[in-house]
């Protein structure tokens, strides 16, 4: 696919170093561990509620901050199409972690069951009300980068010589970045993401399509929704393995792009740089909070099925 045939792409390891995109990766595959770990006790208590908030919050703060580096670096110093559409890439496994959040929010409006602790309905409207202005902001700020690069890309960045030899992987397959079709597709895809509450309604129907989806499979499978408990926990996580799936796919292609654009690129990427290594200090936090709020579901549903009386401030926030 190349049509290098030597390292033109100067290297950015602030962007496309191993340091950075793991520390992404984790954050964005912790936040579905925390679906599968809450949900496979039947519930979900205040507790967890809030870390799921949490969780979100922080990822869309990484990912906002990441956003922002991209238009300082974009306006300052430069950086190629290649980092810019590394950078587009992990946004989107960012965004999904969104859709997972407010389909978490569609099964609580709907769900007629006690699947949800009493008292989470506030708590829950809270968390997403804190969410809803992160989430906007960072979609938005994606569409607008996006724009930004396919409206210029003959001619963006510092390194425009380079640009007949990058490529987009999409599900294994390398598309060059000059494909009219592609560049076409791209900004009126980042058009739609770019406008404020239009991505974010976006999202909450792409959820409620998934629950329903998933509702009518669940009624096929079983001829009923009862149990509703048993209905809720299905579609909590079938919902979470596909949003994984897409997760998945994304890092797949990225790491791809990457792994086949090495060629193109000069010594350099690979080094550990303070912002790689600060990056995986940071995700060290939320590796913690996983480990310590899954023990805290497990100890709490083994008292129960032990007749001990669940502690009171279990779920306090």
């Amino acid at each position: 696919m190349s049509l290098a045939t030597q390292p033109c792409l100067n290297p950015n390891p602030e962007i496309a170093g191993i340091g950075v995109r793991v520390s992404i990766y984790i954050q964005a595959l912790l936040n579905l561990a925390y679906t599968f770990v809450f949900a496979k006790d039947g519930k979900i208590s205040l507790y967890e509620s809030a870390t799921l908030s949490t969780s979100s919050t922080n990822l869309f703060l990484t990912g906002c901050a990441l956003l922002i580096s991209a238009f300082i670096q974009g306006a300052t110093s430069g950086f190629s199409v290649h980092h810019a559409l590394i950078i587009l890439n992990i946004s989107w496994i960012n965004s999904f972690s969104a859709i997972l959040y407010v389909t978490l929010g569609v099964v609580l409006s709907v769900s007629p069951t006690t699947f949800f602790e009493a008292g989470l309905r506030p708590l829950w409207t809270g968390g997403l009300l804190r969410a809803i202005p992160l989430s906007i902001l960072h979609l938005s700020g994606m569409g607008v980068l996006g724009i930004w690069v396919w409206a210029k890309v003959s001619t963006f960045g510092d390194q425009p010589e380079c640009t007949p030899a990058t490529f987009l992987t999409i599900f294994g397959h390398d598309i060059a970045v000059t494909s009219a079709s592609l560049r076409k597709g791209s900004i009126a895809l980042y058009s739609i993401v770019t406008l404020p509450f239009l991505n974010l309604l976006i999202i909450l129907l792409v959820s409620i399509i998934m629950v329903t989806l998933l509702s009518l499979a669940y009624y096929y499978i079983h001829g009923s929704f009862e149990p509703w408990e048993s209905f809720d926990r299905f579609i909590l996580v079938a919902g979470g393995l596909t949003i994984a799936l897409l997760e998945v796919i994304f890092i797949v292609d990225t790491e791809l792009m990457i792994s086949r654009s090495s060629i193109l690129v000069k010594p350099g990427e690979s080094a550990w740089t303070f912002g790689q290594t600060l990056a995986m200090v940071m995700v060290a936090m939320p590796l913690l909070d996983t480990v310590r709020a899954g023990f805290k579901s497990w100890t709490e549903k083994a008292d129960e099925e032990s007749g001990a009386k669940p502690d009171e401030t279990s779920n306090t926030v």
